[in-house]
């Protein structure tokens, strides 16, 4: 993100946050922090045909909200796949995976990841189960969705916003590190 800004100058950043799966993709979409749209991608087939599907429609909501602004302000977020999953499901959960990179690759816009675990804390609790983030988010933040894997998606752009902003809190507060090369005592 560019933050070097002329003073006064608001900074319009668009995100789009994925929970990705090879079955329902949640999705959302952030704009300057604030939800504006939210869903589940959940087409039918063998797995090749729901991914294909699930990219086209990944590939569309980017078209649509983020190669119209700065690529300094447009951004994606996804969840690191888990590695607690079988093994023919992390492979064509990867796939999918890569499929999204090549695409932020191909538009030039930033990707980001953050852990399931980090963007949790933040929202739930590290530990919550998906369907305790989706009670969380109608209970506290009165954001009713439709399906566990949106809220997922939801929850994956808040916290990674939450992350950002303290990291970006702790470059600019935090003291400089100092070293200090000793001297050799004879």
């Amino acid at each position: 993100m560019d933050r070097d800004k002329e003073e006064g100058e608001e900074e319009m950043i668009k995100l789009i946050a994925l929970d990705l799966s090879t079955t329902s993709t949640g999705f959302a979409i952030f704009e300057n922090e604030k939800l504006r749209e939210s869903g589940t991608i959940a087409p039918k087939g063998d797995w090749k045909e729901r991914i294909e599907k699930i990219y086209r429609e990944i590939n569309e909501l980017i078209y649509e909200n983020l190669t119209s602004v700065k690529k300094s302000e447009a951004m994606i977020v996804v969840e690191k796949p888990l590695s607690l999953q079988n093994g023919d499901t992390i492979i064509k959960l990867a796939k999918l995976h890569g499929l999204i990179l090549s695409l932020s690759f191909d538009l030039n816009i930033h990707l980001e990841e953050i852990d399931n675990q980090t963007w949790k804390k933040h929202i739930a609790g590290a530990k919550a189960s998906k369907e305790q983030t989706q009670d969380f988010l109608k209970r506290v933040r009165g954001i009713k969705t439709e399906t566990t894997d949106e809220a997922d998606a939801i929850g994956v752009g808040m916290g990674w916003m939450v992350e950002e902003r303290c990291r970006v809190k702790m470059e600019k507060y935090a003291p400089v590190k100092r070293v200090r090369k000793s001297k050799k005592v004879r």
